[in-house]
């Protein structure tokens, strides 16, 4: 009698594809998962709710990452937290085990009326975000940017295509915005909201398709007391609605605030990053070629030189599809294609920005980030209190849910499931050196509260990352949901406070008055506006302040040196100018302040070296020669004077006021007359 043969039990849940992958993980313990994403999911709500409370109190000008509440009405914290405490009460109570209730039927809307909810859900987000945009430009560097695309600005040496795409969205639309009044800057400030507001509309279906790669039950999985074993509680639907969940808490972390008509260049970054993301995991699971994601991590660099930073998980991308067999050929082909696009995209921005490498230019914002100027306190200050707070308030504002929850979920992940799964390995290579680089940069030049824009792209990373070790243990639906469900009401209960303040003007300028960042440049930024604004009295009054917060501030010495000038105490002015030179002697409109001053002040002598070095730093600059031609007449040297006339002329042969200091420099009175006649007009140009 022959023998009787074991029948083979299937080896994955059926309506899953089977993939070339590395062996499964052995079967998790679901009370374990879901009581460690329990506490930790609980732990975080109650941390945000606590910062939110105190930040928004008694430590309003410390943590700068959690004091929005203290910019609102009181009721608006207290009917949040109500909704906050409730949801965690809800979220956190004990659950029934999911009981095998009979399958529920997969039930899909008609192809039309999905298409019309899409385009209502567009619609009403665009209303969305350009309703609640952002009102001020007082975050990132957004004034240099505001001020230099009306000058015809079209490449940034860090965000070489966004600034390409910034250039052209405001020449297509300024008309629209343009009117009598307005300003060059408050023109490109809503036409920069245009190209944001249109990247958060790209950036939602980005989510949606992310959100459920993250979700998405591994494609070979032995059954286990979890989710699988719960006949009616793991179908379509019920995946689909934790789907629709996870998207919900990528949507509304605080990075989020970019699609808000903000005004800097991190905004298609971030959509790159999502795209990336979603064509890696397609990768893994055999749905897309290799040359999905490296075309879009190519993107992504583009956009942002710093986003090669990820390249690490792009290398285990092609070493996981070079020891599959089945795909080795394929993932050559799309290896050698992807550096191809790349060596063609470096070539590209090399020719867009002239002597630009991009090579260069990622080494050059290594050194800054690790090194930063050699300013004096900057090791001291990564090992201080104040870092440690910088840091916190950086990610919690970005997330709140991003590297909070990143860095519990991948040791957890590591410790029971070890290398393992290659999604998940593939996300932790994305969001780990972005974000140990975020931890080991020192004290920004704008400082972190303002420049929280250069690391909020990468709470993406982190979120997602976290996301799908949430999401790959075998926890029951009903606690899943409720896990996530959590996880949204907290990250709503941060992120909403932060978009309604810099929803108001007022609210957003209160609140940049209260940021804690060292060296006045706070009180600077304030001085400035008030400055560009036609409010002398306010402007000095916010830039002695930031004196007096760091008597070295060189831009505030600089403006205080303006008003001098304009009030005629040159002294005053000499004084203010020698400070901001010494402490920026790269900047040629300091030094030439300071020579426009020593000469009112009748020191043309002491103006004569400043000018040597303005002449040696840009020797086509027509102005400086002509102004040195004078201080070498004043101090006695004409031939000399002559020789520098004459090289100003031959740099602006139609400049009249060129010509007549040149005819009339031998005359007796060739100094007093140009001082008197020629020498404002030249010094404001």
């Amino acid at each position: 009698m022959p023998p009787r043969k074991t029948p083979r039990l299937p080896t994955r849940p059926s309506g899953t594809a089977p993939t070339a992958s590395q062996p499964p993980a052995p079967p998790l313990s679901a009370a374990s998962g879901q009581r460690f994403y329990t506490i930790v999911l609980g732990s975080l709500a109650v941390l945000v709710w606590i910062s939110h409370l105190i930040g928004a109190t008694m430590l309003r000008r410390v943590l700068w990452g959690s004091h929005f509440y203290g910019y609102l009405p009181p009721i608006v914290l207290d009917l949040a937290s109500v909704a906050l405490v409730a949801v965690m009460v809800w979220a956190l109570r004990p659950t029934p085990a999911d009981g095998p209730a009979a399958a529920t039927p997969s039930r899909a809307w008609p192809p039309a009326i999905r298409r019309a909810g899409w385009v209502a859900l567009l619609f009403a987000t665009a209303a969305f975000l350009w309703g609640f945009r952002i009102r001020h430009g007082f975050l990132g560097d957004a004034s240099a940017m505001l001020q230099n695309i009306p000058l015809g600005e079209r490449f940034h040496p860090r965000q070489p295509l966004t600034a390409v795409i910034h250039h052209y969205v405001y020449e297509l639309t300024r008309r629209w915005f343009d009117a009598p009044g307005r300003s060059a800057s408050d023109v490109t400030f809503d036409t920069v909201a245009i190209s944001s507001t249109a990247t958060g509309l790209l950036f939602l279906p980005l989510a949606v398709a992310l959100g459920r790669a993250l979700v998405e039950p591994a494609a070979e999985s032995p059954p286990t007391a979890g989710r699988t074993l719960a006949p009616g509680g793991d179908g379509p639907l019920e995946r689909r609605g934790i789907a629709w969940l996870a998207t919900a808490v990528l949507l509304s972390q605080g990075y989020a605030q970019l699609f808000f008509g903000y005004a800097e260049n991190y905004t298609f970054f971030t959509a790159a990053l999502a795209l990336y993301l979603w064509s890696g995991l397609g990768f893994v699971r055999g749905r897309l070629p290799l040359l999905a994601p490296a075309a879009a991590i190519v993107l992504a660099i583009a956009f942002n030189i710093a986003g090669a930073i990820i390249l690490p998980s792009l290398g285990w991308l092609v070493v996981l599809g070079l020891a599959r067999p089945g795909r080795r050929a394929a993932s050559l082909r799309d290896a050698a294609i992807g550096l191809g696009l790349g060596l063609a995209a470096a070539w590209g921005l090399m020719a867009l920005g002239g002597h630009y490498h991009p090579v260069a230019e990622f080494r050059y914002m290594v050194e800054l980030a690790l090194f930063g100027a050699h300013e004096h306190g900057r090791i001291t200050y990564l090992f201080s209190l104040d870092h440690a707070r910088d840091f916190y308030c950086l990610q919690l504002l970005i997330g709140p849910l991003g590297s909070l929850l990143f860095v519990p979920s991948a040791l957890r992940t590591v410790v029971t499931r070890g290398l393992r799964d290659p999604r998940a390995n593939f996300l932790m290579l994305a969001a780990g050196p972005a974000l140990l680089a975020s931890w080991v940069t020192g004290d920004l030049h704008l400082g972190f509260p303002r420049d929280w824009d250069l690391f909020s792209p990468y709470a993406l990373l982190y979120v997602s990352a976290a996301l799908h070790a949430l999401a790959s243990e075998p926890i029951r639906p009903r606690r899943l949901r409720s896990l996530l469900g959590l996880a949204l009401a907290t990250s709503l209960f941060h992120t909403a406070s932060w978009i309604a303040v810099n929803g108001s003007f007022d609210r957003g300028f209160t609140r940049f008055q209260d940021l804690p960042i060292s060296r006045g440049r706070t009180e600077f930024v304030v001085g400035y506006y008030y400055f560009t604004h036609g409010d002398p009295v306010r402007a000095k009054e916010w830039f002695a302040r930031a004196l007096r917060v760091y008597p070295a501030n060189n831009a505030a010495h600089y403006h205080l040196g303006l008003y001098d000038m304009d009030e005629h105490r040159f002294e005053d002015a000499v004084r203010h100018f020698r400070v901001a030179v010494r402490m920026r002697p790269d900047k040629t409109n300091y030094r030439f302040e300071l020579v426009d001053a020593l000469v009112m002040a009748g020191r043309p002598a002491e103006a004569r070296p400043e000018l040597e070095r303005l002449t040696r730093a840009v020797p086509g600059r027509a102005v400086f020669w002509a102004c040195y031609g004078i201080v070498l007449r004043g101090v006695g040297e004409g031939v000399a004077a002559r020789a520098a006339l004459e090289r100003a002329a031959s740099l602006a042969p139609h400049d009249s006021l060129v010509g007549t200091l040149l005819r009339r420099v031998d005359e007796p009175d060739a100094y007093e007359w140009a001082v008197r006649e020629a020498w404002d007009d030249l010094a404001t140009r």
